[in-house]
């Protein structure tokens, strides 16, 4: 009986360790990425690369949809984008990387650029045969208002936010008095109460709401309308700092 047990459990064994053998056969054959005698290709050492991470002011990832756009100079001295298929525009998302690579030899420049965000352009570099420059970049979000907009009694509208930058004038007739340029807009409306205007710099702003449909009514915040802006609140933003407003439409 135990000669027996012993065959069989002998034999059981055996047959496992031959599975065994070609599951581990078959998992090598199939990890293996490139077909036999095939080689990766070298790199050219004539051409040259750039890449890197962006980063927000704050020091970390960009994950609000940046296009990178890599730029040479034209022959007029002027700096545009460059066409060659491997260097066209590229959009850089939740990893926040950017490259170009197979760049010929010669003097480069990366602009980023993002909605709400401050545009970024790395100073110029000159690439050497065989070489592969870093650059981190760290974009800045300027100033940012945001806020809502509301109409009496929960009423259906649409409504265009305007911000103006004021600044005092400093010459001519008009000196003492103040002046207003539009420094960003929104749409909002019932569904979508919410704005935001950002990549604002320094400085003093006033912002407004108006009815688009109908056109009956505007409201800036603090008082006055975009007919009479002078009696607006004044508001005050810094680079990266955010400020919130409710208006209220009639």
């Amino acid at each position: 009986m135990l000669r027996r047990m012993g065959k069989l459990f002998g034999g059981a064994a055996a047959a496992l360790a031959l599975v065994a053998s070609l599951f581990i056969v078959d998992t090598a054959a199939m990890a293996s990425p490139l077909p036999p005698g095939y080689e990766e290709p070298v790199p050219d050492p004539t051409l040259a690369g750039m890449g890197g991470t962006v980063y927000n002011k704050f020091g970390g990832l960009m994950r609000d949809g940046v296009q990178a756009e890599l730029q040479t100079k034209n022959t007029k001295g002027r700096w545009v984008a460059e066409k060659r298929p491997y260097s066209s525009a590229r959009f850089i998302w939740t990893d926040a990387k950017w490259w170009f690579t197979e760049l010929q030899p010669g003097t480069y420049r990366v602009k980023f650029t993002a909605s709400q965000w401050h545009t970024y352009v790395t100073k110029p570099v000159t690439l050497k045969s065989g070489q592969y420059v870093v650059k981190n970049p760290r974009m800045n979000p300027g100033g940012r208002f945001t806020g809502k907009v509301t109409r009496a009694a929960g009423r259906d509208f649409a409504a265009g936010i305007t911000v103006y930058k004021r600044t005092k004038i400093t010459k001519g007739a008009r000196k003492g008095q103040v002046k207003f340029k539009k420094a960003g807009s929104s749409i909002v409306d019932q569904d979508n109460k919410g704005f935001r205007v950002g990549k604002l710099r320094k400085g003093t702003y006033v912002i407004c709401a108006a009815l688009l449909y109908p056109e009956t009514a505007s409201r800036c915040v603090g008082g006055g309308t975009t007919s009479k802006l002078k009696k607006a609140k004044p508001l005050r933003i810094k680079p990266g700092q955010q400020k919130s407003y409710r208006i209220r439409l009639r």
